[in-house]
């Protein structure tokens, strides 16, 4: 009795005329072809990755705290009535404190060599929308509609960012953060 060897043909076709060399190809061609899949899925980890858990969320919030101090700076000077001075001086002080903080958590948490400068400007879209509210002397009302999309752009940050955190003075920093926007939400409601 023949017994079949497994892996081999049991009938090879009497017909075909094997090829010199057809082994080695088969060979080199497998060989090299997960070669360069495994070069694939090695560039892949190595730069593939993007940015770390919440750092983008982060940068937004501090940009958009920086965006609306700067816009504050810019034009408190222009404010006319006293509610809206003093207003804008709250929005202010809790503004800076939180910019501080969401700032060097960034920098501790993904990047030393970040810097926020002290005092940051207002965004070119925001400034001519103020510019022209300084001509209009409608100012008052245009600096408030100016600071809420800024401060809703930093609450969603805010919210978006905090799954991403979890040691406890980050939590807390966060939760703070977001108790203070939240104020600076029914300010700005009620002086519109």
């Amino acid at each position: 009795m023949k017994i079949p060897k497994f892996g081999q043909p049991q009938n090879p076709d009497p017909y075909t005329i094997p090829q010199p060399g057809s082994e080695n190809k088969k060979k080199s061609l497998l060989m090299f072809g997960g070669l360069g899949l495994l070069i694939l899925i090695l560039i892949m980890i190595v730069f593939g990755g993007g940015s770390p858990a919440g750092k983008t969320e982060t940068l937004t919030a501090v940009t958009e705290t920086g965006e609306a101090i700067g816009a504050i700076e810019a034009y408190e000077r222009n404010l006319k009535t006293t509610p809206t001075k003093n207003d804008v001086a709250r929005i202010k002080i809790i503004l800076r404190g939180n910019y501080q903080s969401l700032g060097s958590m960034y920098k501790t948490t993904f990047d030393k060599k970040k810097s926020f400068t002290a005092s940051p400007k207002v965004d070119s879209s925001s400034q001519r929308v103020l510019d022209a509210a300084v001509k209009n002397d409608t100012v008052d009302k245009a600096l408030m509609a100016e600071l809420q999309p800024k401060i809703i752009g930093a609450q969603r940050a805010l919210i978006a960012m905090k799954a991403s955190f979890s040691a406890p003075d980050s939590l807390q920093t966060i939760s703070t953060a977001q108790t203070d926007y939240q104020a600076i939400s029914d300010i700005i409601d009620k002086a519109n």
